[in-house]
């Protein structure tokens, strides 16, 4: 009943999610669609969406996260590998669940492997403190992934669904990154960008990753691109989406008059996270040998010298250049 929605890239492990927010409430199905070529055979799945016009745990109870509000719109519960969190509910003012049995489960009974919550599936009463659950997760076993979870109670006749992630502590996992074709590790070496080129920098998150749906930005630091003569397209102020085929900033330096030094880093603002920046060596990075000058004499060994030479030039500007080490 809302029409097309977008179209999505398939990324990691040929995966392409959606995160739907319904318009109206009520029964909805959503079809995904693929086909090899416009000619081709469609080929879809056929997904059902119960919104709810509004939730009536609202008014009843507020959910915390190690004592924070959980932002169920984008953050949701947001879990780190190897730690434990606490999950807590606390009843507001005059709430009808005050001293009955609430229910944590999880959403159609799927538990993420590596995460453990405590007394799932085990009503509690809710009492005025409120109540809690631990959920733990060990580093070392399970995978980063998004999850579901669910409050239920006799008094009220939908359950509270709650989404979380499973995210590994060091971020620099949870994605891949390229600079042209070539793959890199954020912040482990310096990268070689050239004058007179343009360049791709590419951010793909792993398959089914927890990081879909949060905003993501490349964090530019020292030199400035405008002291630079460069050029970058999104704008570095652009804070995309992550969805699963990533997203790519192309970088100029057509216009760059002269060799510098910046950083680039992965933002994650709502993970409050800067990734540590590769160092990058603009200059003339990749050259040729453009021309060359034969010996003019045939020397006499130990008394003569025979001099020869060679012009570089850069392989982008096609301009010969100065400066550059020529080993003989």
């Amino acid at each position: 009943p809302e029409g097309t929605l977008p179209t999505v890239a398939t990324g990691a492990g040929g995966w392409a999610s959606l995160l739907y927010s319904p318009a109206t409430a009520g029964e909805q199905f959503v079809t995904a669609q693929v086909r090899a070529h416009q000619d081709a055979q469609a080929h879809t799945s056929r997904f059902e969406v119960k919104a709810l016009a509004s939730s009536p745990w609202k008014s009843q109870v507020k959910i915390l996260l190690d004592e924070v509000e959980v932002d169920r719109q984008v953050l949701g519960l947001l879990c780190w590998r190897g730690g434990s969190h606490t999950l807590k509910i606390v009843p507001l003012a005059g709430s009808a669940l005050l001293d009955q049995p609430i229910t944590l489960r999880w959403r159609q009974g799927v538990a993420p492997t590596g995460l453990v919550a405590s007394d799932i599936g085990v009503a509690k009463k809710l009492t005025s403190a409120g109540l809690e659950w631990t959920l733990e997760s060990k580093a070392d076993i399970g995978v980063s992934t998004l999850f579901a979870m669910t409050l239920s109670t006799p008094q009220l006749s939908d359950d509270r669904e709650l989404f979380g992630r499973l995210v590994d502590p060091d971020l620099a996992r949870e994605v891949s990154f390229k600079v042209d074709q070539s793959a890199v590790m954020l912040g482990e070496k310096a990268l070689y960008p050239c004058l007179g080129a343009m360049h791709g920098f590419t951010v793909v998150p792993n398959s089914l990753s927890p990081l879909v749906g949060l905003s993501m930005k490349l964090h530019w630091s020292g030199t400035s691109a405008g002291q630079l003569g460069a050029t970058v397209t999104p704008a570095l102020d652009h804070t995309p989406i992550i969805g699963d085929s990533g997203e790519r900033w192309e970088l100029s330096f057509i216009a760059s008059p002269a060799p510098g030094e910046f950083g680039l880093a992965l933002e994650l603002p709502e993970l409050k996270f800067v990734s540590p920046a590769n160092q990058m060596l603009l200059g003339h990075n990749k050259v040729r040998i453009e021309a060359w000058r034969e010996p003019a004499v045939d020397p006499v060994a130990g008394q003569d010298q025979a001099l020869m030479a060679v012009q570089v030039f850069s392989h982008f500007t096609h301009r010969a250049v100065e400066q550059v080490a020529v080993q003989w």
